[in-house]
């Protein structure tokens, strides 16, 4: 994931990064997916971290991914007491 600013904020995946590092375009694709679940839910979704987290685990196509598996294992270890946390996600037009 990419952060950006003098307080870090989650700008997005290193797509390029994850080319490189031999990632298939059908991951690629289900990792933004599962990021934009995650991090980017609609307006009408009010659901917590938790929540989009286990609906994520619930979708056959990404729970199936190594990939979003080992994306959703660590946010849920970020959350266990003494760890630092996550970032939340702000779009690059707010400022």
């Amino acid at each position: 994931m990419m952060v950006a600013g003098d307080r870090a904020e989650l700008r997005g995946l290193n797509i390029e990064g994850l080319r490189r590092n031999g990632f298939s375009d059908q991951e690629v694709r289900r990792l933004r997916k599962a990021y934009q679940r995650v991090f980017m839910p609609t307006i009408t979704s009010k659901s917590s971290f938790e929540d989009r987290l286990a609906e994520l685990e619930q979708e056959v196509e990404l729970s199936e991914s190594p990939a979003v598996s080992c994306m959703v294992e660590s946010i849920r270890m970020s959350f266990v007491q003494g760890h630092r946390g996550i970032c939340k996600f702000r779009s690059w037009n707010s400022s």
